[in-house]
């Protein structure tokens, strides 16, 4: 896992923003859909 500072330089929003980002896909993948962030 990449630390939370490397993690939010990389997508560039705040760390609430990439909270909700992560989620999104996680809860796809769960469906078995192939879900990614943009």
């Amino acid at each position: 896992m990449k630390p939370d500072g490397a993690d939010r330089a990389d997508v560039g929003v705040p760390s609430e923003e990439t909270d909700a980002e992560t989620d999104e896909p996680a809860v796809g993948r769960e469906r078995g859909e192939d879900v990614r962030p943009r």
